[in-house]
Formats: structure tokens, C-alpha cells, sequence
């Protein structure tokens, strides 16, 4: 399964994951402001995650993703819910349709839990807080795990 999440996150960022139509909300720009901690036995880069060279954020139904890269390093998020309004919050240890997956050079892990908050949603664009999203090694050479934190904002346009 691992290896579907780019197939996945190609569906729902070209639009086919959400209610259907076209996205409600779309842009390339925004802030980063993420930090890892309580790394146990990972491999990966745990530098804190504050800039991106691509960033790319879309509202369509009743789905928010955010796409952000940083030169080899990602974190992709899907967020689903049947509300979108701010103060939205998915717990994703129960979550069937809720992903953060994050990725550099040495492999990718995918959130076991934690949650993901809408803290902002209006026309001009979303504001996601993740709060000790929990990492674990999915594929490639990933090992152990780490949680994740911060907030992600995307500006429509």
C-alpha cells in the first residue's frame, strides 16, 4: 500500500478526491512552520521544516491537500472531513481517509497518530496546525519514527 500514496496524492491534488467539480480554492504560495521531535531511531532529516520550493494547496468538496516541497524533502497532506470550517480537527489514529505522508532522501513515513486541525479556511485560503502527528517508516530505507508539528498555510490565487 505504501506505494500508492503518490498515485493517491496525484488523484486528489489534479481534484478527483474531493465532492467533484472544480476546487473551490487553489495556490502555489504560503508559510511552512513545522518541527520534528522525539525522533527514535530515525533516519531522516529533522530539521525543522520552514520554507519550500513548491508549495501547492487545493479545496475541493470536502477535501483539503497541501503539497509541500523543500529541494528532497516532502509532506504531502490530505485532509478529509465532512467539514471544512475552521476548528475542524481529524484524529489521524482513527482517520480512514486523512494522510500525512512525509519523505526525503532515505525513505518515507506515513502518521499513525496525531491530529490535523483546520485553523483557517476562508476565501483567500487554509491554515492546517498539526499536533504530534506521529511518523512511522512505510517505504524505501525509512527506519523508526518522529512526530511532526507546526502549521502549514496555503493563499489562494
Amino acid at each position: 500500500m505504501p506505494k500508492a500514496w503518490p498515485l493517491v496524492f496525484a488523484l486528489l491534488i489534479a481534484g478527483c478526491g474531493g465532492g467533484g467539480g472544480a476546487a473551490l480554492l487553489e495556490g502555489s504560495s504560503g508559510t511552512v512552520a513545522t518541527s520534528f521531535s522525539n525522533a527514535s531511531s530515525f533516519n531522516g532529516n529533522t530539521s525543522a521544516l520552514t520554507s519550500y520550493t513548491t508549495l501547492d494547496g487545493s479545496v475541493n468538496g470536502n477535501t483539503i491537500t497541501i503539497s509541500v516541497q523543500n529541494v528532497d524533502r516532502n509532506l504531502e497532506t490530505s485532509f478529509i472531513s465532512p467539514s471544512l470550517a475552521s476548528g475542524t480537527t481529524v484524529d489521524l489514529s482513527g482517520s480512514t481517509g486523512s494522510v500525512v505522508v512525509y519523505s526525503d532522501t532515505n525513505g518515507t513515513w506515513g502518521a499513525t497518530s496525531g491530529t490535523v486541525t483546520v485553523v483557517s479556511h476562508t476565501s483567500t485560503g487554509v491554515q492546517l496546525q498539526f499536533t504530534n502527528v506521529v511518523l512511522t517508516n512505510e517505504s524505501g530505507g525509512a527506519t523508526g519514527s518522529v512526530t511532526l508539528s507546526g502549521t502549514v498555510t496555503f493563499v489562494a490565487g
